[in-house]
């Protein structure tokens, strides 16, 4: 009963979502017909005066009225009709980039202040756009994705909020001989920001109420707003500017601090051309400690084609190649599909049949336990990196069973990992483990990361035990030691020392190069492997893993 209703109420807010999002649209471009009709029929019309602030905004509200009408009808059709019809299949089809693309265009007109803008209807617009965003952001917390806090949802909310009421507005300014200069500052100031906001929207709208805490743009907001405070007298506009500009500058390092700037669970790569992968590791580890993974992704090569893989490593390996017509990938929670094979957060389903390989069969997953944070911590933050990586679960519950090419094996009782990776390459020197004895779980990396023309050696390291996460990285100052025999990570007090898996017989797998999956490395995927975990000197963890993976590359 409690399922059925929380799938009503969902429903309900995913209405209301387009509802307030429609009528942001109407009321909006209502006033703005008004008061550009206004404009050029005044007795007094602004044509006749050299005020360049008031050609600007009736030229700006005049194409954000033509374009935002013609992307309305061409490109969301389906949300005017899903509001009369409530059409699951209208539903299926509504694409919240072009419902972003569509406010921003508007919006470009908002932004401009003509002589007979009607500030409250103005301001009553504005309020249903940013209702929209609430049902979408109580939408989000109500399916309690793994992973994902309610109170990040509430950061990112407020986030863009506090953004959207940064952007300057553009109207006219007596400064004399100073005027046409502030002005063109004013203008392109107004305009990239609202790019950046009809941006942030359609993330917001399709990653579920979720936002990238990046570096650049709130640099620029910073230093645009504070140059047209001190160039134009504090009235009241300005001021009002200054106060969300200062609650974005809060909201955004609390969100970079706590959260980090990446979504790295759901896909990101839908409009990656290029020299782009990405790619989920699904780890499942039967109760008798032997294990096995399939890997979905993604891949863009460098000359732009397109096509998605299915990997699977085990006692053996093998890897098949699709159309990317076969692939399909949520922006809002975790939910792959590639060919015959589907994997979220509540199991994977298989029915595959290719290349003269099957795997048939479904594993359920209980719930997830994710890291308290992003795994890469800051540097999930930094532009141009070489590969990213996330982890969505340490650890699960698994049952059900998978028969791989005439093998079944059982996972009633076992344990489960996710993880994933994105970007255009691994890196060429890395070391990588994760291991698992179903009450604990460890995953560590340590690899060569190259960075605009330097490189530096990265460490991240996940110890789960005893119901608490230990976190050794590059970013807490971790230092590791690789040898042939034995890796050593320490923090601290903290240190955690593995001896690699053994006698488990390694898969070839493809891995990515500039995108494209182009380059060799061998995986053991089932070996042996020892952890042993300490704190002062105290053991705080010694597992010894049946089903432990690794990767070694030189």
């Amino acid at each position: 009963m409690q399922k059925i209703k929380k799938e009503r109420m969902t429903k309900v807010l995913g209405y209301l979502v387009i509802l307030f999002y429609a009528l942001y649209l109407a009321v909006l471009f209502a006033e703005r017909t008004v008061a550009v009709v206004m404009g050029f029929t005044a007795d007094e019309p602004f044509c006749l005066r050299g005020d360049i602030a008031q050609w600007y905004a009736h030229i700006a509200t005049v194409f954000a009225l033509v374009s935002s009408l013609v992307t309305a009808i061409a490109l969301n059709g389906y949300v005017f009709r899903y509001l009369f019809t409530r059409s699951e299949a209208d539903k299926i089809r509504l694409d919240h980039g072009n419902m972003a693309i569509t406010a921003g265009l508007l919006l470009i007109g908002g932004m401009a202040h003509t002589e007979f803008t009607l500030l409250g209807v103005q301001f009553v617009s504005y309020g249903f756009l940013l209702l929209s965003m609430l049902m979408r952001t109580i939408e989000a917390g109500m399916l309690c994705r793994p992973g994902i806090s309610r109170m990040r949802l509430a950061v990112s909310y407020l986030y863009i909020v506090c953004f959207s009421m940064a952007i300057p507005v553009v109207y006219s300014a007596d400064l004399g001989d100073a005027e046409t200069a502030f002005v063109v500052i004013e203008i392109v100031t107004a305009l990239l920001l609202v790019v950046a906001f009809a941006y942030m929207l359609s993330l917001f709208y399709r990653s579920g109420g979720l936002l990238n805490f990046g570096l650049p743009l709130i640099v620029y907001t910073t230093a645009a707003d504070i140059a047209i405070f001190v160039l134009r007298l504090p009235v009241a506009a300005n001021v009002f500017v200054m106060v969300f500009l200062a609650l974005t500058v809060v909201l955004w390092l609390i969100g970079r601090i706590v959260y980090g700037n990446a979504v790295l669970p759901y896909f990101c790569g839908r409009y990656k051309k290029r020299g782009y992968f990405e790619g989920w590791y699904i780890k499942l580890v039967s109760k008798e400690g032997k294990a096995m993974a399939f890997i979905l992704s993604y891949h863009a090569d460098e000359k732009g084609k397109r096509y998605a893989m299915l990997q699977f490593a085990g006692e053996y390996g093998f890897g098949i190649r699709y159309d990317v017509s076969e692939f399909s990938a949520r922006e809002d929670t975790f939910s792959v599909r590639l060919g015959g094979m589907e994997a979220d957060s509540s199991g994977l389903r298989a029915d595959v049949s290719h290349d003269g390989h099957t795997v048939r069969g479904e594993v359920r997953f209980g719930d997830f336990v994710p890291p308290t944070r992003d795994i890469m911590g800051p540097f999930a933050s930094f532009p141009f990196m070489e590969c990213k990586h996330g982890v969505l679960s340490l650890k699960h519950a698994l049952s059900g069973h998978i028969v791989v090419d005439g093998r079944e094996y059982s996972l009633d009782g076992g344990t489960g990992y996710i993880e994933k990776d994105l970007g255009r390459s691994f890196p060429s020197e890395y070391f990588w483990t994760q291991g698992t004895d179903g009450g604990s779980s460890v995953m560590a990396a340590v690899a060569k990361i190259p960075y605009l023309g330097l490189k530096f050696s990265g460490v991240i390291c996940s110890v789960h035990t005893g119901g608490r996460e230990y976190r050794l990285a590059t970013y807490n100052f971790a230092r590791a030691n690789v040898t042939e025999d034995k890796i050593k990570i320490a923090r601290g007090r903290y240190a955690l020392e593995i001896t690699p898996a053994e006698d488990g017989g390694a898969s070839a797998l493809a891995a990515p190069l500039h995108g494209g999956m182009s380059r060799t490395i061998n995986e053991t995927a089932s070996g042996k492997a020892r952890y042993v975990f300490t704190d002062g000197g105290k053991v705080l963890l010694d597992m010894t893993c049946e089903g432990a993976s690794h990767e070694i590359v030189a």
